[in-house]
C-alpha cells in the first residue's frame, strides 16, 4: 500500500472514529458536517473530499461493520465441517468485539429488519454449513433449533454488551462450555 493510500485510509478512519464518538454520544442526537470534523482533527473541505455528507459517513460505517461480520463468517468456514465448538466460540468472540467497538451503532442497526435478517441469516447459513447434521433449513424442528442457537448466542452478546461486563465474551463462553451443555451436542 503507498504511503497516501495509508494517508488516505487513515483520514477516512479518523472521520469515521469522529462520527462514531460524536453517535456514541448522543446516539439519535443531530451530527453535523462541522462537528465531524472537528473531532476528526480535519478541515470541512477534508471531511468533504472523502464524505457527500453525515449520512454517507453512516452508510460507509454501516457497510463496514456488515463487512466485518461477514469477515468473521467466512474465516470459521474456511475451518469447514470439522469445526469445533471452541473455534464457534471464538468465533462468537470475534463478533463479540464487532458489537461492542461499535455498540451504539449496531444497536441502531438492529431496528432495521433488512439488517437484522442479513446479519442473523449469515449466522444461520454459517451453523448450516458447519453443521450439516444438525441444521438442515428445510426441516421444521431443525430450523426452530437453528433459530433458536442464533437468538441465544445473538442474544447473550448483547446481554453481554448492554450489562458492561468486564470479562471477556470468549471467558464467558468458555465458562458456558465447560459446563458441557453445549459440547455434549457438538463434539
Amino acid at each position: 500500500m503507498s504511503v497516501k493510500s495509508k494517508k488516505t485510509n487513515a483520514t477516512k478512519q479518523k472521520i469515521i472514529d469522529g462520527y462514531l464518538a460524536l453517535y456514541s454520544a448522543n446516539p439519535g442526537g443531530k451530527i453535523t458536517v462541522k462537528e465531524i470534523a472537528e473531532k476528526a482533527g480535519v478541515s470541512r473541505v477534508t471531511f468533504y473530499q472523502y464524505f457527500s455528507d453525515v449520512d454517507d459517513v453512516r452508510h460507509k460505517l454501516e457497510e463496514y461493520i456488515y463487512r466485518l461480520t461477514q469477515e468473521v463468517y467466512d474465516n470459521i468456514r474456511v475451518s469447514g465441517p470439522e469445526i469445533s465448538v471452541n473455534q464457534l466460540a471464538s468465533t462468537t468472540s470475534s463478533l463479540a468485539e464487532i458489537r461492542a467497538k461499535y455498540w451504539p451503532i449496531i444497536k441502531d442497526l438492529e431496528k432495521s429488519p433488512e439488517y437484522r435478517s442479513k446479519v442473523r441469516g449469515g449466522f444461520k447459513d454459517l451453523l448450516c454449513e458447519v453443521f450439516p447434521d444438525t441444521f438442515n433449513r428445510n426441516d421444521v424442528a431443525s430450523s426452530f433449533m437453528l433459530e433458536f442457537y442464533t437468538s441465544g448466542i445473538m442474544g447473550s452478546i448483547d446481554w453481554w454488551q448492554e450489562n458492561g461486563n468486564t470479562s471477556s465474551w470468549e471467558t464467558a463462553v468458555g465458562e458456558l462450555l465447560s459446563t458441557n451443555l453445549i459440547a455434549s451436542n457438538h463434539k
